[in-house]
């Protein structure tokens, strides 16, 4: 409906402009009127004109964008004004979320300290490291806030300290693959494979 009143107003803008061409040719008696005024004269009539018409052309084209967006403003959604009952489960389900991550992040954060602190002989390091394993399985892969890089540096932060036996280090390797499982479980893989 807006758009046929736009063209509308277009098309009457059109026909003006066409009809003040057609009256700026010259004819005869028009030359002789022009050739009594003196130059300046002629281009204030001649600005005087292309005003008018330029004038028009913006007030008509003001017309047709201020009904277009008339138009715009009433097909607009209205917003809610109250959270529906899916978003509410949404957030809901969300914060339950986010607060199981953080139990979770606890017990990964106490083993690491644990690990990087406490434990000083053979079994205490194999153990925190099986621990860490099971997390990982138990929590599906890592928690929010902790990656798997940054575990990996503490880990070898302690490695590099220099008491690392053969056990604690099949235990590691453990660890890793575990994470890597975890993080992308293509079990379409040959069941034999390392990883």
């Amino acid at each position: 409906k807006h758009t046929i009143e736009i063209m509308k107003v277009a098309s009457t803008c059109i026909a003006f402009l066409s009809t003040a061409s057609a009256l700026s040719t010259t004819t005869s008696s028009r030359r002789v009127q022009l050739q009594a005024m003196s130059s300046n004269d002629i281009e204030k009539a001649a600005i005087g004109r292309r005003q008018a018409a330029s004038a028009m052309l913006f007030g008509m084209t003001g017309l047709a964008f201020g009904a277009a967006s008339n138009a715009n403003a009433a097909a607009r959604p209205e917003y809610l004004t109250e959270p529906t009952d899916e978003f509410k489960e949404s957030e809901r389900q969300r914060s339950e979320f986010r607060a199981a991550q953080v139990i979770i992040k606890q017990k990964f954060t106490k083993v690491l300290d644990r690990l990087t602190d406490v434990s000083k002989t053979e079994s205490e390091l194999q153990a925190d490291l099986v621990e860490l394993r099971e997390l990982v399985t138990q929590t599906g892969g890592m928690p929010l806030g902790i990656k798997k890089e940054d575990m990996v540096k503490i880990i070898r932060r302690k490695k590099a300290k220099g008491f690392w036996p053969t056990n604690v280090e099949i235990a590691y390797q453990d660890l890793i693959r575990e994470i890597m499982f975890q993080q992308s479980p293509n079990k379409e893989k040959d069941p034999l494979s390392a990883i």
